[in-house]
């Protein structure tokens, strides 16, 4: 039985959620693991996670949580070197700004995403692929930006979370947006899996989640699991409506499905 890359976005938001996310890798269960080199935590728990065998590590790039050291080179995407701009905020600015604002934007957004690789690599992490915190990749004329030095390191996959089953659901933006990237971003010479990505819902009942999980793998599968709900006792921004908690339970009981992968990686 061939079954999903469960990949697990998050890492460094919280201790709650790096707990979660190392013993779900543990397991055998999570075998992609996105981490957020803006968060706080990132640290916590990483030299466990890169122990691991056959784990494979990729960027979370943010510009919508979490800090730079960047200082005043990012006049437009932070504040005080905080970012505080929601993805439909960043979009409005690529898609209306004048060219040299859109130029300008283009300037800090490949500083930031040099910032977030350097990060990674002062925890010798080579990242495997990048994808975006609230798919903030996805946005048009981000990409364009990013990609120069995507191809300098040598870093060729993407995340495109085209999942028609989401299509008439809230995701239905990020679904579109998905639809135009795997188009145009293949021309680039871009690569990405086929990409599943479960509802709230998905993840209230074991049964249903199976159902997902077994069938043909190969896909990466999108996840945000927790141990614990510190994201909300440490007052950390966080606008997912799912239950990290759940997902992490659910994911969980599902572990005898990963025990021959886990012996076969």
């Amino acid at each position: 039985m061939s079954l999903p890359l469960i990949n697990a976005d998050d890492w460094g938001l919280s201790p709650g959620v790096n707990k979660g996310i190392l013993d779900l890798a543990r397991r055998g269960i999570v075998r992609r693991v996105s981490i957020l080199a803006s968060g706080a935590f990132i640290s916590d728990g990483l030299a466990e996670l890169k122990a691991l065998p056959a784990l494979i590590l990729g960027l979370h790039f943010s510009l919508t949580f979490g800090k730079t050291y960047l200082g005043d080179r990012i006049q437009l995407l932070a504040l005080n070197g905080r970012f505080y701009l929601s993805p439909a905020r960043i979009a409005l600015l690529f898609l209306l700004s004048t060219t040299g604002e859109r130029k300008r934007l283009a300037q800090e957004v490949s500083l930031l995403v040099r910032e977030q690789l350097s990060i990674l690599e002062s925890y010798a992490i080579c990242p495997k692929y990048l994808d975006g915190h609230h798919h903030i990749h996805l946005v048009p004329g981000m990409m364009k930006s990013i990609l120069p030095i995507l191809r300098e390191v040598g870093l060729t996959q993407v995340r495109v979370p085209w999942d028609p089953e989401r299509l008439l659901s809230r995701m239905n933006p990020v679904i579109i947006l998905a639809l135009w990237a795997r188009l145009q971003w293949k021309r680039w010479g871009l690569t990405f899996l086929p990409c599943v990505y479960p509802s709230a819902k998905d993840f209230e009942k074991e049964d249903r989640l199976r159902r997902i999980v077994a069938r043909k793998g190969g896909y990466e599968m999108i996840v945000h699991p927790a141990a614990r709900d510190d994201v909300s006792e440490l007052r950390i921004p966080d606008d997912y409506i799912g239950d990290r908690v759940r997902e992490y339970r659910v994911l969980c009981s599902l572990e005898s499905l990963f025990l021959h992968e886990k012996t076969r990686s």
